[in-house]
């Protein structure tokens, strides 16, 4: 990561600074485009492990993965469906800048490094609208997870 991006994306504890390599990568396509290509082969070898894992223990009848950026890492035919949680863009600059102490610009230009929403909702195998609360958004989860229960046993 230094070699790509520099010493100045250190922090005095000698780790990666996530903000600064953000700020560096966010603003610049070529950047981020370096960056994807040194995280993203090694995170999907992660994922298919723990989903290999998850396969041999049969736990649960299904197996979820949190990733945002499925359909950047082209790699939405290592699953079965996707499903694309979305909220409109007042809500997702309030929640990411809340949730990662982030100002507005640097939130913009992330979401602006992705593929638009429509693009993510007509790509998507199932679409949930989050622009509630925490309950409303589990309780949709939940139904979508037996509907997709259901769909899969069929």
């Amino acid at each position: 990561m230094v070699k790509q991006f520099g010493n100045n994306i250190i922090n005095s504890n000698n780790k990666i600074d996530r903000k600064m390599l953000a700020r560096n990568v966010f603003e610049d396509a070529k950047e981020l485009e370096k960056l994807n290509t040194i995280i993203h082969p090694p995170m999907i070898k992660k994922i298919e492990e723990k989903i290999r894992d998850e396969l041999k223990t049969k736990r649960s009848p299904m197996i979820v993965v949190d990733a945002a950026l499925i359909f950047e890492a082209k790699v939405e035919n290592k699953f079965d469906f996707i499903v694309n949680v979305s909220s409109n863009i007042e809500n997702q600059i309030k929640r990411l800048s809340r949730r990662n102490k982030m100002s507005k610009k640097e939130v913009i230009n992330r979401m602006e490094s992705q593929i638009s929403p429509e693009t993510k909702k007509n790509k998507s195998d199932y679409n949930i609208e989050n622009n509630g609360t925490e309950k409303e958004l589990k309780i949709k989860a939940g139904i979508l997870y037996k509907e997709i229960l259901t769909d899969f046993a069929k």
